[in-house]
Parts: C-alpha cells; sequence; structure tokens
C-alpha cells in the first residue's frame, strides 16, 4: 500500500521540480483515490505550479476541511498558504489576504527565520502594495486618458501613495508618444 501512494507522490514531485507540471498532476491524480492530507496537498501544489489556480485552490480547501485526515494538523498551514498562493495568482485579492492571515495566525508562534514563513510575509507585503496601486488609466476610443489625472507628469497629487511620486520622469508628455 506504501509504494501505490508514495512511488507516485515521490515521481509527482520530482515532476513538478523539473517543470513538468503536466506530468506531475498526471502522475499524483490516481492515488488521490485515497483520502490523505500529504498526497491533496502535493496534488494541490502541482495543480498551481500549472497555472491551474482554480483547481489547485479547490484542492487546497479539500485539505483545510478534512480534519480527520492523518496529520491534518501539519499539512493545512501549508494548504492555507497554498490556497493564498492560488487567490492572489487568479487575482483574488480579498481572498488571498484572508488565506495569508489565517496561515500567519496559524504560524503565530513559529520561528520568523524559517525560510517559507519569510517567503509568504515577501509574497503579503507585495500583495498589499499591488492593492495600494491604482490601475493605470483606460484610453478613451479617441486615444485621450479617461483620468485627467494622468495627462500630465505635473497633476499628482500629494494625496497620492507614496509609490506614485516616483514615476513622474517615466509619466508620457501629453500629445506625444499617441497610437
Amino acid at each position: 500500500m506504501q509504494q501505490t501512494l508514495y512511488l507516485p507522490l515521490i515521481r509527482s514531485i520530482i515532476q513538478r521540480k523539473k517543470g513538468d507540471t503536466a506530468k506531475a498532476v498526471a502522475l499524483i491524480a490516481p492515488v488521490t483515490q485515497y483520502p490523505n492530507g500529504l498526497l491533496y496537498l502535493h496534488r494541490a501544489q502541482a495543480y498551481l505550479a500549472a497555472g491551474d489556480n482554480q483547481t489547485a485552490a479547490a484542492e487546497f480547501g479539500k485539505v483545510i476541511s478534512h480534519r480527520g485526515w492523518p496529520q491534518w494538523e501539519v499539512f493545512t498551514p501549508l494548504a492555507q498558504l497554498g490556497l493564498a498562493r492560488a487567490y492572489a495568482q487568479q487575482g483574488n485579492h480579498e481572498e488571498s489576504r484572508k488565506a495569508y492571515d489565517d496561515f500567519f495566525t496559524r504560524w503565530k508562534d513559529a520561528d520568523p527565520d524559517i525560510p517559507i514563513l519569510r517567503q509568504a510575509k515577501a509574497e503579503y507585503n507585495k500583495l498589499s502594495v499591488q492593492a495600494s496601486v491604482p490601475d493605470p488609466p483606460q484610453k478613451k476610443r479617441d486615444g485621450h486618458d479617461l483620468l485627467s489625472q494622468w495627462e500630465s507628469p505635473n497633476s499628482i497629487q500629494p494625496s497620492k501613495p507614496a509609490c506614485l511620486h516616483g514615476i513622474r520622469n517615466h509619466l508620457p508628455k501629453p500629445g506625444f508618444g499617441s497610437h
């Protein structure tokens, strides 16, 4: 039984690390008929690596919701982190922040120098910065910006986030570079 479960799992992890995410998913799919948190966690990670973020989120959710699985408490924080990453890649920043918050709550007493925790904090900070930067202006059909504040490099107001003040020199001048 152990070989039936763990050989495909190990082969799947190897393929995922090599970058062959489709093969990683295919190798682990047949053994997920056995309810096991480790298998579902790695299957979700394979889907996430393959860019199938919606399926990855569903698989991470299965790990989180099945409290009766052996070693559930070990895999749940990692599934929570994977869920946060899947939501972030889907562009669902609100749900991603909630999932990161849940992960940080579970690991509140962890050693702050654990690499996966440091990486998660960096991802969370990046997500927070992305949420504070407004989307670039949309163009009207005649080529003019919808938001007049973006038409001139000198029109950035002090009330804008500090990260925008450094882009003055990189904004196009009105009337130049129109396509």
